[in-house]
């Protein structure tokens, strides 16, 4: 039979995540087996010059097994999964490590390239501009101050005498953006303006050439420790959720990792590498790994509640009370209760008899999810009583205040989704919005002083 099977479409995700392409940089991204050094006949752009490299030498224990697939006779349905995640851990099994010093020379290629990523940045004023109403920059006053005053000059920092303050300044944007959200939003401002002919070529074919150059030292660094995503997620695989499942989403912890390593703290990647792999994996867990999703913190407290409750009947010999729980825990009686109460239960199906002397199914039992008419009536007056409010504002703060609350829609917008569309910052909208309600509560007291008892629409 031959080997060779066809990839399913969450073994895809897992070779798009092996593989970090990146829509910027997917001409130029290499592949799980590919050397830096070949990349499209380029010079080395993972590995600079002098930076060690070495492969270990190639172990049994490199490739790593995979379990044994369960079923007899005909092939499972998930004989097929089993095979491609076995190729999966293959491929990466072939894929060189990090010794120590190959990893500070990874970490700091891939600072210094964003840096230089940055710098090419600033030196277009509207791209300084967008960091600057950024709601990561409204946090830190100082560099809010030194990019406004840039803004403010239409000089942006790229002459010779102001090198070093670029280059301060990028890399303090480089370190507040963990996530390298705001480098997105400014690479788009930059495409822009490359495509208005704002920007010299030269400015562009730079910052193009860093960025690509940014991206190949990170997929390069991800690569080399995507066994270490393995080996955490086995931890876990007891768990609800597939392996193939917990290695993706131990993946995106291994970038966020990669993203906020430092390497001048003076430790090892694998070691700061795997909290952030654990905490991905454990997310996702409690998120999706349960028929009934508990929150996040009620996850947190249930395990700490049975921890507690295994010390306790360790140490007593017995079950701990409901009192001793609460002391322990230091918790009051009634949040005890309430956590408890949290603990999912068995489903139980519609269509079971309610008991042995009831015929009636469960779903029969149920009162329909239909509100009463007085309620539909009030709901449909006080809609229409805010639609004429509403008309009273001008168009843009109808529009915005519609939208942040739902208002004839089924979901509500975010600041954020709304001031994109604006091509306005978050702030900006907030305040938008402020001031239509200051009109609407204005117009609400302004009637109630004349008796009117409900605007009228004028």
């Amino acid at each position: 039979m031959t080997r060779k099977v066809k990839q399913q479409p969450m073994f895809d995700d897992l070779a798009a995540v092996a593989s970090l392409c990146d829509d910027r940089a997917s001409s130029s991204t290499p592949s799980a087996t590919t050397d830096p050094a070949e990349l499209r006949g380029r010079r080395p752009i993972a590995a600079p010059r002098g930076m060690p490299m070495t492969p270990r030498p190639a172990k049994k224990r490199d490739v790593l097994p995979l379990p044994a697939s369960r079923g007899t006779g005909k092939r499972a349905r998930g004989d097929t999964r089993d095979a491609s995640l076995s190729d999966y851990l293959t491929s990466i099994g072939r894929i060189p490590l990090l010794t120590a010093d190959g990893e500070v020379h990874m970490a700091s290629s891939l600072r210094e390239a964003e840096v230089a990523c940055w710098m090419q940045l600033l030196a277009v004023v509207r791209v300084v501009a967008v960091v600057r109403d950024s709601a990561l920059c409204a946090e830190h006053e100082g560099l809010r101050v030194r990019l406004d005053r840039i803004v403010t000059s239409g000089a942006a920092p790229a002459a010779a005498e102001h090198h070093e303050d670029a280059a301060s300044l990028a890399a303090t944007l480089r370190e507040l953006d963990d996530d390298r959200v705001l480098v997105e939003t400014a690479l788009a401002v930059f495409d822009d303006a490359v495509a208005r002919g704002e920007v010299p070529a030269s400015v562009a074919a730079r910052t193009r050439a860093d960025r690509r150059r940014a991206l190949a030292v990170r997929n390069a660094f991800v690569r080399a420790n995507l066994r270490l995503v393995v080996s955490v997620a086995r931890r876990f695989h007891h768990h609800r959720m597939p392996l193939v499942d917990l290695i993706q989403e131990g993946n995106l912890g291994l970038i966020k990792s990669v993203h906020r390593f430092d390497d001048r703290r003076g430790f090892r990647f694998s070691t700061y590498a795997h909290w952030w792999i654990r905490q991905a994996i454990e997310r996702a867990i409690m998120n999706k790994g349960a028929q009934v999703r508990l929150p996040v913190h009620v996850f947190d407290a249930r395990r700490e509640l049975a921890r507690v409750t295994r010390d306790l009947t360790h140490a007593l010999g017995r079950e701990p009370t409901l009192d001793e729980l609460a002391a322990s825990m230091r918790l009051p009686m009634e949040k005890l209760h309430e956590l408890l109460a949290a603990v999912p239960r068995e489903p139980a199906s519609l269509d079971d008899t309610i008991g042995d002397d009831d015929d009636r199914t469960l779903a029969e039992s149920i009162a329909a999810d239909v509100p009463p008419p007085d309620d539909q009536v009030i709901a449909v007056d006080e809609t229409m009583r805010a639609r004429r409010l509403l008309q009273r504002l001008s168009p843009m703060e109808h529009d915005i205040i519609r939208r942040r609350y739902g208002l004839g829609t089924d979901d509500d917008e975010t600041l954020e989704e709304i001031g994109r569309s604006y091509r306005l910052s978050r702030e900006r909208v907030r305040q938008i919005q402020a001031q239509g309600l200051r009109k609407i509560q204005e117009i609400i007291v302004r009637a109630r002083l004349a008796g009117d008892g409900e605007p009228a629409l004028t």
